[in-house]
């Protein structure tokens, strides 16, 4: 009994540890954050079957060079009027095609599902960048509200103490009891606040969580790094974001690798209508008491021509010229987007360092008074009210130094995406 007992323990305690280990809070950089979903993402994972699909049509149509083979075969029971019985006849062959010339058409196929399979892993390149886009804001989304939580609760904690004081204050005669009202009122306020921004923190821990491909049941903690504020990039000018775009932007080489694609299609088109050179060659075995020679054989070339397609080549080039025509187009139109959408970000970077500073500033001035307040407060020189007004001052500049923070980490996060700026 005592052995079985034991082994019930060991197990319970094995369960436990399992439990605790999986409810224990997994610590996630933004860098192992992106990792891990370049890892584990679904999405991702489908994504990257294109690339592979596009690879097989580069082989399926190298298959066009190598010679085609096939065999045939059949039996069965033939009655004629001639014959007063039914007789047996079977037929068994193999035959031979290679191409011999096809004026190009081959290696221009293949040549355009090489272009294909560049074009399919530059896409593939730019939904990893969005993912890392993606990534980079859901987790300052959740990195400000752990940070904006972790503010409220401090603040919450502080209007605790200032409650209990004002309680004992009132006790003693030396407070009001609209002291002990506006104390208990501000707390609300307080935990009223606190509330909100654990459910955007848990909100954003979700949303995070989801994007990496992580178990949704998984909770994790980010690393405050809000305050890695590199400002070099407030330094650089205007052309040389450009510069960068033009140089590493997937979705600029995607445009060229479409116009390339498109010129391979006109082409093949022209081509359509040249001749084709096949060789032939076949061998088949009939089996028929009516036949004498039951064994043939052929060998030889054959030319096709195309001389009247009702001007189907003709149009299909047409066509093809028109949509490398608005694939030019389409390019021209990033191109200006691009500059855009880099200027408007370089704008917020330098806009969100100002904001920085200011907030910085107002963050001193606001402890300060602080201070002063719950000075003052202390030797009943001034009221509650004004103690939590000075509190409110503290939370409120505090609040605006974390969101500064968070906007320019967001524009720093925009404008590397948008110039193709990636250490991934």
């Amino acid at each position: 009994m005592k052995k079985y007992w034991l082994l019930f323990v060991l197990l319970f305690l094995h369960i436990e540890g399992v439990l605790a280990q999986e409810n224990q809070l997994s610590v996630f950089t933004i860098d192992s954050c992106i990792q891990y979903a370049f890892k584990n993402s679904p999405y991702l994972k489908a994504r990257n079957k294109e690339v592979l699909i596009a690879a097989k049509d580069v082989d399926i149509i190298k298959s066009k060079r190598f010679p085609l083979i096939n065999a045939s075969g059949n039996y069965f029971r033939i009655t004629q009027n001639e014959y007063p019985y039914e007789y047996p006849s079977g037929f068994a062959g193999i035959e031979l095609t290679q191409s011999v010339w096809k004026n190009g058409k081959i290696t221009t196929l293949i040549e355009n599902a090489a272009i294909g399979q560049q074009m399919a892993e530059t896409k593939f390149l730019i939904e990893k960048n969005n993912m890392i886009s993606t990534i980079n804001q859901q987790y300052l989304i959740l990195l400000k509200n752990q940070e904006l939580e972790l503010l409220s609760n401090k603040i919450t904690q502080r209007i605790a103490i200032n409650l209990e004081s004002s309680k004992e204050r009132y006790k003693s005669g030396i407070a009001r009891k609209s002291d002990v009202l506006k104390a208990e009122t501000g707390l609300s306020d307080a935990n009223f606040t606190l509330t909100g921004y654990t459910t955007e923190r848990k909100i954003a821990e979700h949303n995070l969580v989801k994007t990496i491909g992580a178990d949704l049941n998984h909770e994790i903690k980010v690393i405050n790094t809000l305050l890695d504020t590199d400002f070099t990039y407030t330094t650089w000018e205007l052309e040389r974001f450009y510069t960068m775009a033009l140089k590493n932007l997937p979705e600029l080489k995607y445009s060229d690798l479409s116009i390339s694609w498109q010129n391979l299609l006109i082409k093949y088109e022209k081509k359509t209508n040249g001749p084709d050179l096949d060789f032939y060659a076949a061998y088949s075995y009939i089996y028929s008491p009516v036949q004498n020679n039951n064994w043939s054989g052929s060998l030889g070339l054959a030319l096709n021509f195309t001389i009247f397609n009702g001007f189907e080549a003709k149009n299909k080039i047409a066509k093809a010229s028109i949509r490398r025509d608005q694939f030019e187009y389409e390019k021209e139109e990033l191109l200006q987007m691009v500059k855009l959408e880099i200027r408007q970000s370089y704008l917020e970077l330098l806009e969100a360092k100002q904001q920085i500073e200011n907030a910085d500033k107002q963050r001193e001035n606001s402890a300060e008074n602080l201070k002063i307040a719950n000075g003052e407060y202390q030797q009943g020189i001034s009221s509650m009210l004004e103690l939590l007004d000075a509190e409110n001052a503290d939370f409120t500049a505090n609040q605006n130094y974390i969101n500064a923070l968070w906007w320019y980490q967001m524009a720093k996060a925009a404008i590397e995406r948008k110039t193709g700026i990636s250490k991934y």
